[in-house]
């Protein structure tokens, strides 16, 4: 009995100083070639607030610069003699889309982008917000493991909240990853809201450049 109590002591204590940093850490499942439909990499969209106007011409609302505002008549036409100063301020850049999925998230209304840069032997990612989605997945990724992290910039006063991945999977495509290249799927679940209790998860898929410093 003397022996069992002592094991179970080097086991709690062992449990309460487990480093923090392997919080939301999960291995990665490496795939030579991944199967699934990724064709959302081909879709694109213009910068958030730009779009086409009445009179045919891509235009900005509510994000363009003050300068641009004054380029335009009353009608919302910009003048034909101020479209090339227009267009050096705005940026009219087709952004393909490199993230596909859902997530269980306070303040989330979808996301198609995430920027994946090298940092030394780590490949940092992150979710790009958007005018109605305030939660990023954040992925770092050294080795064969990767941390996971989704973050709440709430709107809300005092809900802003960092959710550590509990368990899930990252299948991430060698050939790919070896020509700078990270194309993958994930199912993470996180630590659950601490205000509400709901669940906190994101799923989905990965395709896009690894950038590099």
């Amino acid at each position: 009995m003397r022996i069992v109590g002592i094991a179970a002591c080097l086991v709690l204590l062992f449990a309460c100083h487990k480093p923090k940093d392997l919080a939301g850490r999960l291995p990665v499942e490496w795939v030579e070639e991944l199967k699934g439909d990724y064709t959302f990499a081909r879709l694109w969209d213009y910068p958030e607030g730009v779009y086409k106007n009445g009179h045919g011409q891509l235009s900005c609302d509510g994000f363009c610069p003050e300068r641009a505002d004054a380029m335009k008549d009353s009608t919302g036409r910009i003048y034909r003699d101020s479209l090339s100063a227009f267009y050096a301020l705005v940026d009219t850049t087709h952004h393909f889309h490199s993230l596909q999925g859902e997530a269980q998230c306070d303040e989330y209304a979808g996301a198609d982008y995430l920027v994946a840069r090298r940092q030394h032997d780590t490949i940092v990612c992150y979710s790009l917000c958007n005018a109605a989605t305030h939660c990023s997945l954040h992925l770092s990724i050294t080795g064969n493991h990767c941390t996971a992290e989704l973050k709440l910039q709430s709107i809300v006063d005092g809900n802003r909240q960092t959710y550590k991945g509990k368990n899930g999977f990252i299948r991430i495509d060698r050939s790919a990853w070896n020509q700078d290249t990270l194309r993958a799927e994930f199912d993470i679940e996180f630590e659950k809201d601490r205000f509400s209790g709901k669940h906190v998860s994101w799923k989905g898929k990965i395709c896009t450049p690894v950038l590099n410093p």
